[in-house]
């Protein structure tokens, strides 16, 4: 199979080709080489690297290319992604995948940002987010670019995502709760989209962002991720811009990706078992502080929004203090973070902030 035009083999020059003048039309170069259009983007920390490995296995087989853009500052775990690239881009001749780093974590806004603009510089009309541990099920790109054609042609797409299947279940009464906050309220404002011929998709309120396509153009009208947010908020916040914007955002249930979000942290309450996610203290301090500004920032014009995030918030944040190592720890940081929120400041430095995950 000849090389998609924007293509460029790991082995060639940096010099990308074009596509012509009617970009950003999927239509318009056929669906078969629809795929060639989308560019994926995953951000890494200290990455599982067989999890890495099947990720970008998968993923090249339904995209044109590959950015990877590494979020670390320590040379050992540098030199492991690097060493796993060039395996990848050894085993499949004529594959593109870019590696990026600065050196240190920059948060996942700005780590965002800088690959998206990379896979403008390669000519792809399409980025799709994924995580580092993510996994995407096949035909899942070529689903969403079907999805996404139909429903331009009646509605302002600003993203369209996959239906995410969660690799580390939680206990069924946290399950119920998060669809409940996540998607059940929201069905009351936004109808599903069968009168266009997609039964399976829906409008939805904001995206999270592993298994999100993003078309660029939409993407750079609204100026990228917001890079005063590290890491929490940062997909609300952009899917908040967009609609601002008048861009709608959907979830199709045709194509999807399997997502580990975090490590389990198994805890008792009255006799029943519990299953909880686990992250570091420092990461409670990122998550209220990114989730606080961005609340302040939306809450006048998406009140619901803003109102079920805030509300996730606390609830998540009274799940970790009761039942996650290092309640004081955390207990503190959250304080700090809402001292800091008030006074416009961040208290963390930048190499100090932990995993992003």
């Amino acid at each position: 199979m000849e090389a998609p035009r924007w293509m460029i083999p790991s082995t060639a020059s940096n010099e990308a080709g074009k596509l012509g003048e009617d970009q950003g039309n999927v239509a318009s170069h056929g669906l078969r080489s629809g795929s060639e259009l989308v560019c994926a983007a995953i951000v890494t920390y200290r990455p599982d690297m067989d999890a890495l490995r099947d990720n970008l296995s998968q993923v090249l087989q339904q995209v044109g290319g590959v950015v990877i853009f590494d979020n670390d500052s320590e040379a050992g775990s540098q030199a492991a992604v690097k060493a796993l690239v060039d395996s990848v881009a050894a085993s499949r001749p004529g594959a593109t995948i870019a590696l990026l780093s600065e050196g240190t974590n920059i948060g996942l806004a700005r780590a965002y940002n800088r690959s998206m603009r990379k896979a403008r510089e390669l000519g792809a009309e399409f980025i799709l987010l994924l995580d580092q541990d993510s996994l995407l099920e096949p035909k899942a790109v070529e689903r969403l670019l079907v999805t996404f054609q139909g429903i331009s042609a009646a509605r302002p797409v600003g993203a369209l995502c996959c239906t995410t299947l969660e690799l580390v279940p939680l206990s069924r009464p946290l399950n119920l709760l998060k669809e409940l906050l996540r998607t059940g309220i929201y069905r009351r404002e936004y109808a599903d989209l069968g009168e266009l011929g997609f039964p399976g998709a829906r409008e939805i309120a904001t995206f999270t962002n592993s298994g999100t396509m993003l078309p660029l153009r939409p993407t750079e009208e609204i100026g990228g991720f917001d890079e005063s947010l590290f890491v929490d908020a940062v997909d609300h916040e952009f899917s908040l811009r967009l609609r601002n914007r008048g861009f709608k955002i959907f979830l199709s249930d045709a194509a999807r990706v399997r997502h580990r979000q975090g490590e389990t942290y198994h805890a008792s309450f009255a006799g029943k078992k519990l299953e909880l996610r686990m992250y570091s203290p420092e990461r409670t301090y990122l998550i209220f502080r990114d989730t606080l500004n961005f609340s302040h920032r939306w809450w006048r014009r998406f009140p619901r929004v803003v109102g079920i995030t805030v509300l996730t918030l606390l609830l998540n944040t009274i799940a970790a203090l009761l039942f996650l190592p290092q309640r004081s720890e955390r207990g503190r940081l959250a304080i700090l973070a809402l001292s800091d929120f008030g006074h416009h400041k961040r208290t963390l430095p930048r190499t100090d902030l932990p995993r992003t995950v």
